[in-house]
């Protein structure tokens, strides 16, 4: 397969939106990916649900927001077998009379409330999306964060064909990417839990847009992957994947990016109603992913997707990182790809 060595300048010379900051020639000392502390196995049970002024019969979320509400369920399959937490955030113009598109956000733990995260860093969801529908630059939306499981995060994000029918195990039998599945890895379990059952409970519970124009997809990391995932093995449901740090790589292997330029290349939808965003920066985990990013954000426009026709937005950050903090400084990008008036 062709493989496109990317120089740090070229990256730079196509991106779309940039932050500031000193590109280094060596990574900071990277974290194994995801490996971070997220939600316990088995989550509690929210506060008894109340029902308030716009008739929503769902619990507060213990996460605290500044800008519109923030409720908490649970959700269980029996096709995915664990209960995952739901954090479903409104902005402050929300009312039943009108609707509204949804972004599905895997890692929901991390979206609000930095205080109470696992590294004290957000996306702060609910700050910039709050301002930027306050300032009138975006449509206002829900945003539904799935928590995910500490121990088979890795495993529920993982884009399970892309590893079952495009990995070529035979040629990287010691690769390290298969060893962070420990359990069974549970990708397609997952989209069709959201599908299948957190979306309709999203649908039945608050005034939505439940067309797929209006339905939205968006993780980092594993949660790229299973971003673009759901909308290729979906395309009836998901209109937009938003990929932010997109794991392609551990410490520089090819094998696992090799994967996914076959799988895009194959499974993105053509049809001309998907739209698709990808990001990187070239700090900590990232600094693994920029070699691969100029073919990455190639595949799009092999199949019709540019920034003219509205269907492909880009971005390369110099000087940032894999984390909260630095998604978060350039959330205000995607969201307004998605909802721009």
């Amino acid at each position: 397969m062709k493989k496109v060595l990317l120089l740090l300048s070229t990256v730079v010379a196509i991106a779309m939106t940039a932050c500031t900051g000193e590109s280094p020639n060596t990574p900071d000392t990277p974290e194994a990916p995801d490996t971070e502390q997220t939600t316990p196995d088995v989550p509690a049970e929210p506060e008894a649900p109340v029902a308030d002024e716009n008739g929503i019969n769902l619990a507060k979320s213990p996460k605290e927001v500044t800008t519109g509400k923030l409720y908490r369920t649970t959700v269980k399959s029996e096709n995915f077998g664990s209960s995952l937490f739901l954090d479903i955030w409104v902005p402050d113009c929300y009312t039943p009379t009108e609707k509204y598109p949804v972004l599905y956000l895997h890692d929901g733990q991390n979206l609000y409330d930095a205080k109470s995260s696992w590294n004290k860093q957000a996306w702060e969801i609910d700050q910039v999306g709050g301002r930027l529908i306050a300032e009138g630059k975006i449509k206002p939306f829900i945003a539904v964060g799935i928590h995910s499981i500490n121990t088979t995060r890795v495993c529920d994000l993982m884009p399970e064909k892309v590893l079952t029918e495009y990995f070529d195990h035979e040629k990287y039998t010691t690769t390290g990417f298969e060893g962070f599945c420990k359990k069974e890895i549970r990708g397609d379990e997952y989209v069709d839990l959201i599908v299948n059952t957190i979306k309709p409970m999203i649908d039945s519970t608050f005034s939505t847009l439940p067309d797929k124009e209006n339905t939205a997809v968006m993780g980092s990391s594993m949660g790229g992957l299973a971003s673009f995932y759901a909308m290729c093995e979906r395309p009836d449901i998901f209109g937009t994947a938003i990929c932010v740090s997109t794991h392609m790589s551990v410490e520089g292997e090819t094998c696992w990016a090799e994967a996914v330029f076959a799988y895009l290349r194959a499974k993105l939808p053509t049809d001309g109603e998907h739209k698709i965003y990808f990001d990187c920066g070239d700090k900590t985990s990232d600094y693994y992913y920029v070699p691969f990013f100029e073919e990455l954000v190639s595949i799009p426009q092999e199949k019709g997707y540019t920034a003219e026709n509205g269907k492909l937005s880009y971005g390369f950050y110099p000087g940032t990182s894999h984390d909260e903090a630095s998604w978060c400084k350039r959330v205000d990008v995607p969201l307004t790809f998605l909802y721009k008036k």
